[in-house]
């Protein structure tokens, strides 16, 4: 059983391999600091956060060509797909993106249940950088711990989002999708 909150209900949870790191904030979130500031400098994180922004802000443009002239949209698609496999040979090279714990955790738009070594109270604040596999898409967020469970290899801590952006949300909600085709694909 993975803890999980009454808002977290509302999303699709799917079973996904990530790697996590974690940092203790305690119980407010600092005004103007951002969660990836607790993480180290990252150029590889920013160039996947701008890759994906950039996806975000042209896909009704993509959407529109594509309308007008499929030729050339499917032609457009294929080169972002081009972009997309360089900016994650690049980002899974870097020795930034392998740190923390790679797991298979519980996961929606709304939150996150991973295991951690030890304990960590309810209602704490944390600093979470998840990277989701196999797409080294990288997002950084604050969590609040909804509740904690023993398991067989430590504690399993349920973590609701706070002010996720909506960049990371459609991040999310993509990969959940994602997950769930694959899903479907190995059952038919």
């Amino acid at each position: 059983m993975k803890p999980s909150s009454a808002a977290d209900r509302d999303y699709f949870r799917v079973q996904s391999s990530v790697i996590i790191r974690y940092c203790l904030i305690g119980d407010r979130v600092p005004a103007g600091r951002l969660p990836e500031s607790y993480f180290g400098e990252d150029q590889e994180f920013n160039l996947i956060r701008e890759l994906r922004r950039i996806d975000a802000e042209s896909s009704s443009l993509l959407h529109s060509i594509t309308e007008n002239d499929r030729s050339l949209g499917n032609y457009l698609v294929q080169q972002n797909k081009k972009l997309e496999l360089i900016a994650r040979q690049v980002v899974s090279l870097s020795p930034q993106a392998n740190e923390g714990s790679e797991q298979t955790v519980s996961l929606s738009e709304g939150g996150v249940s991973f295991v951690t070594d030890g304990p960590i109270a309810a209602g704490t604040l944390v600093a979470l950088r998840i990277t989701l596999l196999p797409s080294y898409s990288v997002i950084a967020v604050y969590g609040r711990v909804t509740g904690t469970e023993p398991s067989t290899s430590g504690e399993t801590h349920g973590v609701q989002f706070v002010d996720l952006e909506d960049a990371d949300r459609q991040i999310l909600a993509r990969h959940v999708m994602q997950v769930q085709m694959a899903a479907r694909r190995l059952r038919t």
